[in-house]
């Protein structure tokens, strides 16, 4: 049966390829490929704001990115435990300021002041791994000896399409095996990271460039694919999946069988483990339903906007609101 595949943040013209966009709360289950690139553009699109010379998210932004930041996080750690294949291309590290949620107020009076608090965030919080990047422009890679073994025909196939842009800092802790480098310097552009106890991967290649003039034709709304586009995407597919075909052939483990889950072989580590991912996961549904509640309260707050420009049954809807509002704050 033939492998589904499905790209998140890019492009292919393919019609086997099911494309989503980043600002979707879309599933990586679905599909048994999955290719990923990591990209804020959309959330930043129109900003106005900048702070140290970076785009400086409104609080609404704010929240969607750092939401698509922690929904991504976890779909990519849940596809890869499940099996999946993920590749991930290594766009260019893109660092935004984004609102804590928290203000800070100084002075008095006609003085009082207040400060809307920020932190810094890229689009590589989008990965579940702790990897440490930064920008570098170049087009010469080279293979480790593992790199061989795994994408020499990859790189042949799309060495010219595959300049990369970000170098990746590998720790003595990290567990990316590397496969990628910069020719001469040998510092890692792409590599892979195993999941214990499953047959999943995280792949991590140079980025593509995924728009080159070549790939369209047309103006305006009337831009098509190419064909050149069309092979392109074709060749990248039979590609990843030759690789996720041998990644699976080499990492196939044997089943736990359902009597070596029963508690009397739970080992003390494990137990431990448990009990503490019961709890972080109680945590997190407290913090869902709060999200979930002050989303209900944000999208109520700024209904009274519908004054301005709706009509029909929705500005009769706003006026009652308003109105409401009003007798509230007199009789209050």
């Amino acid at each position: 049966m033939a492998k589904s595949v499905a790209s998140f943040g890019l492009e292919l013209a393919s019609e086997a390829v099911e494309r989503h966009d980043l600002r979707t709360n879309a599933t990586m289950l679905d599909y048994d490929i999955i290719l990923f690139r990591p990209d804020v553009d959309s959330f930043i699109d129109g900003y106005r704001d900048e702070y140290e010379g970076k785009p400086c998210l409104s609080d609404t932004m704010s929240f969607k990115l750092r939401e698509a930041c922690e929904h991504w996080r976890h779909e990519i750690k849940q596809a890869v435990e499940a099996g999946k294949t993920v590749f991930v291309f290594l766009a260019a590290k893109r660092d935004v300021f984004i609102a804590t949620g928290e203000n800070r107020h100084s002075g008095t009076g006609r003085n009082r002041a207040t400060t809307r608090m920020v932190t810094q965030t890229s689009n590589y919080k989008m990965l579940p791994i702790d990897v440490e990047v930064t920008n570098a422009i170049g087009s010469s890679i080279g293979l480790t000896e593992a790199g061989a073994r795994w994408v020499a025909p990859y790189l042949t196939e799309f060495g010219s399409f595959a300049g990369y842009k970000v170098r990746i800092a590998v720790g003595s802790s990290s567990r990316l095996s590397v496969w990628l480098v910069t020719k001469g310097a040998n510092i890692a552009v792409g590599g892979a990271v195993a999941t214990k106890g499953s047959a999943g991967g995280l792949i991590l290649l140079p980025d593509l460039d995924f728009e080159r003039p070549e790939f369209f034709e047309g103006e305006g709304e009337e831009i098509v694919w190419t064909d050149a586009a069309s092979q392109f995407a074709a060749r990248l597919i039979s590609s990843l999946v030759a690789i996720d075909k041998q990644w699976h052939a080499e990492s196939e483990t044997t089943p736990e069988p359902a009597w070596a889950m029963l508690p009397v072989y739970a080992l003390p580590g494990e137990q431990r483990l448990q009990s503490e991912l019961l709890k972080a996961e109680r945590l997190a549904e407290e913090a869902r339903a709060k999200v979930d509640g002050l989303e209900d309260e944000l999208a109520s707050a700024g209904r009274l906007r519908a004054l301005l420009f709706e009509k029909g049954k929705p500005l009769e809807n706003a006026i009652i609101q308003a109105l409401t509002h009003l007798i509230h704050r007199v009789f209050a």
